[in-house]
């Protein structure tokens, strides 16, 4: 339907319409079908109209895309038994962070008894590429552990 092929359905009143294009809605919804894209004014949850931009080829560079990392965390480099949580941070080369998840409860507890490696995976949005993800243990007694850094450019 979104590819405007006549596959011989006819949907009556609820087709696509004549009034405006599929490139029309994608602007005003911030949706891009081709590139399976969100404009970030989308995802946060902003009403349409989107915001407007001068260019074509501004808009296309408007969209977030995703980013899917596995981190393994092995027992060697938190070797303590007391961390409450883990913080799982995706920085930029300035050491902002673009993303960050906290591993408790019962993966954590696994990993503490039984000394197995975390498999850590996430998938979420982005509008600039992570450079490196860290890993860093809290425990409530001694505070923070030693910060481990993976760097993604290489």
């Amino acid at each position: 339907m979104l590819t405007g092929e006549d596959n011989g359905h006819d949907l009556g009143p609820y087709g696509l319409g004549t009034v405006r294009t599929i490139r029309d809605y994608e602007k005003y919804a911030g949706i891009h079908f081709k590139k399976r894209a969100f404009q970030k004014w989308t995802i946060d949850d902003k009403p349409p109209p989107n915001p407007q931009f001068e260019t074509e080829e501004e808009w296309e560079n408007s969209f977030t895309r995703s980013f899917y990392y596995l981190v393994t965390i092995h027992r060697e480099d938190l070797p303590e038994n007391d961390y409450d949580f883990i913080l799982v941070a995706y920085d930029d080369e300035n050491g902002e962070s673009i993303f960050s998840k906290y591993i408790d409860g019962g993966q954590l507890k696994n990993f503490i008894t039984h000394g197995h490696q975390i498999h850590y995976e996430e998938m979420f949005y982005i509008e600039k590429e992570p450079s490196r993800v860290v890993f860093w243990a809290h425990s409530s007694e001694r505070g923070w552990a030693e910060r481990k850094e993976i760097n993604l450019k290489t």
